[in-house]
């Protein structure tokens, strides 16, 4: 009789065909989450309910303990909310579910001026890349040695003849301290015009960079390739990237100029592994 009352609430294939086929519609689910822009803010614990779900499914079912005595429920549900509670702790603590993350811009304007300042400016353009694929860019750089740039993907430099023929704004944007957010949500650039972003990091144990990217998927593709970008930076060599940092160590900053694209939708990301699913935000183009 035990052995008949066993079998008799032992799932059968078809239970566990539909335990499989549930688990992989939540799987997708948490993908398709990454790519909406209205919810980033409760991603994350979006994605510990999901993965709490799936888990409590494993369990009961693939680990029979909705089957077994139900001590050995109390014993996995204790575990299971000591486990939540340290997560939300650690969510708390840097900031994830905090509100009012982002401030205001802080935009600074500065003239690059000529004369003396030329040599400064020529060491700054070798230093930080900029997209130029016009054929008026290309000339400018192949007379002009200051172009030379660091990265293999980095398309031009911007010369200290370009700086120096106008002026040049400056957009600082930093972090909120070690929590992963930048202090801002939006950025905005005129079409055609050269600017330098400078990124502060307030961290006091995290490097951030910033990279500029054409909005839409390109922005999680960029993010995920950087993975395995350790030697550049966590940057990787995609044509797509229109300008980056190089990866700033916490308590320090660095910039990056370069011309805004004269048309399109952009944003701005950290690629450090593991950053990109909070710390990004638009970058607008005006006219």
């Amino acid at each position: 009789m035990a052995s008949s009352h066993e079998e008799s609430t032992h799932p059968t294939p078809a239970v566990y065909a539909k335990i499989a086929v549930t688990l992989a519609l939540i799987t997708a689910a948490e993908v398709a989450i990454l790519y909406i822009d209205s919810l980033r803010g409760l991603i994350i614990p979006i994605f510990v309910v999901m993965s709490t779900i799936k888990f409590a499914m494993v369990a009961m079912f693939y680990m029979h303990l909705k089957f077994d005595n139900k001590l050995f429920t109390l014993f996995f549900v204790s575990g299971l909310a000591l486990a939540t509670g340290v997560i939300f702790a650690l969510l708390i603590l840097f900031g994830a579910l905090g509100e009012g993350r982002y401030g205001s811009p802080e935009v600074v304007t500065d003239t690059i001026a000529h004369g003396s300042d030329a040599h400064s400016s020529d060491a700054h353009s070798n230093d930080h890349g900029r997209k130029g694929t016009s054929a008026k860019a290309e000339t400018t750089a192949s007379h002009d040695s200051s172009t030379t740039s660091d990265h293999a993907y980095t398309k031009a430099a911007v010369t200290s003849k370009d700086l120096s023929a106008a002026s040049t704004m400056t957009i600082e944007i930093g972090t909120k301290g070690d929590q992963l957010f930048f202090d801002q949500e939006t950025m905005s650039g005129k079409a055609g015009d050269h600017i330098t972003v400078k990124l502060v990091n307030s961290a006091g144990a995290q490097q951030h960079n910033w990279v500029l990217v054409p909005a839409g998927p390109a922005r999680l593709e960029i993010a995920t390739a950087g993975m395995i970008a350790a030697t550049t930076g966590w940057i990787p060599s995609d044509d797509r990237i229109v300008a980056h940092t190089d990866l700033i160590n916490p308590g320090e900053s660095g910039e990056v100029t370069f011309q805004v694209p004269s048309e399109g939708k952009y944003e701005f990301v950290c690629t450090f592994p593991g950053h990109s699913f909070t710390m990004f935000g638009a970058f607008e183009i005006t006219q």
